[in-house]
């Protein structure tokens, strides 16, 4: 599902503190069909973030989908979500005030920007 972002390695654990990727992998599998919607141009990207947050280079910290991006995802998306699953509320996971604002940090939180890498693997810190 996150394949073909050129994001450099992932972080796990990620934003949830989910550090399996297979149950992490589970659980993205549940909004295939909101995927499939293209209810937003952003939705997978905006997931990919979330679920396996994005690491440019081993020397610069993890970078989270902006508020921003977040609220453009959740206002073309809500909607559909509810049909797409029986009337259910937008997840609470993607509540965006969970995610800084683009202007609170230095760090580029829209991930379109961060590209600067050659693999989509997992990086996962080993203490050193």
């Amino acid at each position: 599902m996150c394949n073909g972002f050129n994001i450099g390695k992932g972080s796990l654990p990620n934003f949830f503190q989910q550090g399996d990727p297979k149950m992490i992998a589970k659980e993205m599998e549940n909004f295939r069909l909101l995927l499939r919607s293209n209810c937003s141009p952003d939705l997978r990207f905006f997931m990919c973030g979330v679920y396996k947050p994005f690491c440019p280079s081993n020397n610069r910290p993890i970078v989270l989908p902006c508020r921003e991006l977040c609220e453009e995802v959740k206002m073309s998306c809500a909607a559909k979500y509810r049909e797409l699953y029986n009337g259910l509320r937008w997840p609470s996971k993607f509540q965006c005030h969970r995610y800084p604002f683009s202007n609170s940090t230095r760090m580029p939180c829209k991930l379109r920007d961060v590209i600067d890498a050659d693999d989509d693997q997992p990086f996962i810190p080993t203490g050193r």
